[in-house]
């Protein structure tokens, strides 16, 4: 058994032990369906027996026909009642908590994943593959434990019973079972590639309008419909083509219907024991149903082979993710402090996003408990990228980084990130109100904190403007509100979480000066009292800073204040030049 369908079962195994006697009863009345669809074949053969000793006068019927027939309603009715039962049961026990676990779980491997795997992949991409695994995984265990338990356990006391009436005839009805194993399996190797790329191609197809759903003001303003339009077609085609060539191998394989050979070889062989009277026409009619009944589970598990190929490429594809070892592992035993001192140490750190292609370069720095230091530098100078190997979103390549004199890579990093407060240059909001949003950095604040933090960043005022004040929706990524409310709210949901250390990232660069004030007075109440890092293309923000730290390529030019790096720095003078306009008030 392949490790994807062991791993697609386990699923099932521990819902299983928990409800503990439901199972008993499950497997109890799958059983009694067994024993049933034995006793309808044989109620059916005395059955048609018993009219033909009626006609022809005689009496060697086991049971009497009316009994017969009587057997045979109660065998079939009851059988239809208790698969309807054992249906019911499956669903509503196992199959909707199966639903629910499997996509928790995937959606758990998929949160714990490095954050590069989220800026490498389209997110309706990733959405998709989760949407389609979870639903593959259901499709998959429904198949095995529902649809294919009871005929498979039929099939084996079916086969006993047949045997026992002519071994002729089962045989004859079980020849053409390799051949068409063997058509199928050449079926599914076959159109297997054909499949995987047409999963890729709708895969593809999903990511793309996902994308253009999240940047539906960039379609529109630069009347994109058209071209996305386009590219969805495309890539609709080949999803298309690719299924295509997949459906016509299917298809051949559809030509052989095992039923049908296996009925016409009774029929045939049946004719001449009739004949010889070695059964009777009951015993060969009670043969063509039970055939039905031995071949159901042959013929349901090829005919699904198509779809399991599908259900597994789903599965496959999530797992090809999900399956990594993320590269950023929380230590066994990692460090957790419920405070820290706030002391920050690069030693010697290097880093790159690509191995032949370094971010940051031999940073050596200091920042002290409680000190304000600005990271300056045109863009791709390494000032974001120092910011997330600060929360350990990345692994230094070399060096290392301390926090409290503890290397970031020997603490808990739910813990390490707890001590943190960020403010990113386009925060995104939730689709949901904004005192969920503020409370998102303490997610058991109540009304009275996330107001008193709300008033601190200056953003109480025009969330108590709206309708519906704290209750107020703010849109998918907070489409509803400005930059500048965007950023006060990011910056009560940073300080509701009371962090000692706080990382402001371009947090005023998108902003007109008068919201750059209210923001402004946000961040000074945040970073107050707590170590601040302060990334900034604008020098406004950072003159008043203890410290200014100027980047170029990834390296560190000069540190200093702002008055010694004007005289001393060339880098940093120019940019003052260039912001003195309005940017900068020396």
């Amino acid at each position: 058994m392949s490790n994807h369908m062991w791993q697609i079962i386990k699923t099932f195994l521990p819902i299983f032990s928990k409800h503990k006697w439901w199972t008993i009863l499950y497997f109890v009345l799958t059983i009694i369906i067994v024993a049933l669809s034995v006793a309808q074949p044989y109620f059916y053969k005395e059955a048609i027996d018993g009219f033909i000793n009626i006609f022809q006068k005689t009496d060697s019927a086991l049971i009497p026909t009316h009994l017969a027939i009587l057997g045979w309603f109660i065998a079939s009715y009851g059988n239809n009642i208790l698969s309807a039962l054992k249906g019911w049961l499956f669903w509503d026990i196992y199959g909707n908590p199966a639903y629910i676990q499997m996509l928790k779980d995937q959606y758990n491997k998929i949160l714990h994943l490095d954050i590069r795997e989220f800026i490498d992949r389209k997110h309706g991409e990733l959405l998709k593959l989760v949407d389609n695994a979870t639903d593959a995984l259901v499709s998959i265990n429904n198949f095995i434990f529902d649809e294919l338990l009871t005929p498979v356990l039929s099939f084996i006391v079916l086969l006993v019973f047949a045997w026992n009436y002519s071994w002729q005839l089962t045989l004859a009805s079980l020849a053409i079972i390799p051949f068409h194993a063997l058509l199928a399996w050449y079926s599914y190797r076959k159109s297997e590639q054909y499949a995987k790329k047409s999963r890729t191609a709708w895969n593809k197809i999903f990511g793309r309008i996902g994308d253009t759903f999240n940047n539906i003001i960039t379609t529109k303003s630069f009347h994109g419909e058209p071209y996305e339009f386009s590219e969805v077609s495309n890539l609709s085609l080949v999803a298309y083509q690719h299924q295509s060539k997949t459906n016509r191998i299917w298809t051949f394989f559809d030509f052989f219907d095992v039923n049908t050979f296996a009925f016409v070889t009774i029929i045939v062989i049946g004719y001449f024991l009739l004949l010889d009277q070695q059964i009777t026409v009951g015993t060969l009619l009670m043969f063509g149903n039970i055939i039905n009944r031995i071949l159901a589970p042959i013929n349901l598990l090829m005919k699904s082979i198509k779809n399991f190929q599908t259900h597994i490429i789903k599965f496959k594809q999530l797992s090809e993710i999900t399956d990594q070892t993320p590269q950023i592992i929380s230590p066994v035993d990692g460090y957790k402090k419920s405070t820290i001192v706030g002391s920050i140490v690069l030693r010697n750190v290097n880093f790159g996003y690509k191995e032949d292609k370094a971010a940051v370069k031999n940073i050596n720095l200091t920042i002290h408990p409680g000190e304000k230091i600005a990271l300056i530098g045109h863009s791709g100078s390494g000032k974001s990228t120092l910011a997330l190997l600060l929360m350990r979103f990345y692994d230094v390549s070399s060096g290392e980084i301390l926090l409290d004199n503890i290397d970031l890579r020997k603490w808990d990093y739910d813990n390490l990130r707890s001590h943190f407060g960020v403010v990113w240059q386009e925060n995104m909001l939730f689709h949901d109100t904004l005192i969920n949003n503020i409370r998102y950095g303490k997610q058991d604040a109540n009304l009275e904190e996330v107001t008193e933090v709300a008033k601190k960043a200056h953003a109480h005022e025009f969330i108590n403007e709206l309708r519906q004040k704290y209750d107020s929706l703010v849109g998918e990524r907070g489409v509803k509100l400005s930059g500048g409310e965007k950023q006060r709210v990011a910056i009560a949901r940073a300080m509701i979480k009371n962090p000692e250390i706080v990382i402001l990232d371009e947090a005023t660069s998108a902003l007109d000066s008068k919201t750059e004030q209210l923001v402004q007075k946000g961040i000074e109440n945040l970073i107050k009292d707590r170590t601040a890092i302060i990334i900034a293309h604008r020098l406004s923000t950072v003159q008043h800073c203890d410290k200014i730290v100027v980047l170029e390529k990834g390296n560190i030019l000069a540190v200093g204040k702002h008055q010694e790096l004007v005289k001393t720095c060339p880098t940093y003078n120019e940019m003052v030049q260039l912001q003195s306009h309005g940017f900068l008030n020396e």
